[in-house]
């Protein structure tokens, strides 16, 4: 869960522990993983089957905007579907504004967070924690 500090490829590329025998550990199984471990992998699991089934992610188009104050947002789009990212990196809870991204977001009354479900209003603003990201898939 951490990079080491200086590179070393060797240490960096070393065999996913679990699978062979004489492994002390094995991480294919949950309870061979630390809770940690476990939340970031159910994290991705839950993106990478939000983006198997996601014709915007495997060929929609993509617009970005310039960050601000650590806030990166962008979009991927086709006409079947909308996607917004939002990544803040800042060290405070920012408020999303919908309209501020209009160009992207017009026609559009709901916002589904793709890993709990949870629908915004877009007529509303949102709020981001700092350091999180959010996935959201675009409602009419």
């Amino acid at each position: 869960m951490t990079s080491p500090t200086q590179r070393d490829d060797g240490n960096t590329r070393r065999d996913f522990p679990g699978g062979w025998a004489g492994d002390s550990s094995n991480k294919f199984i949950a309870s061979g993983r630390t809770q940690q471990e476990n939340d970031a992998y159910n994290f991705i699991k839950k993106l990478a089957q939000f983006r198997m089934n996601s014709s915007a992610l495997a060929t929609g188009k993509f617009m970005q905007y310039v960050p601000v104050d650590g806030l990166y947002v962008y979009f991927r789009y086709d006409d079947e579907q909308t996607v917004m990212c939002l990544v803040n990196t800042g060290s405070k809870e920012q408020s999303i504004d919908f309209a501020k991204y209009a160009e992207r977001t017009k026609g559009f009354s709901k916002a589904m967070n793709v890993f709990d479900k949870q629908i915004y209003n877009t007529d509303s603003p949102l709020n981001i924690g700092a350091q999180q990201s959010l996935v959201l898939q675009l409602q009419k």
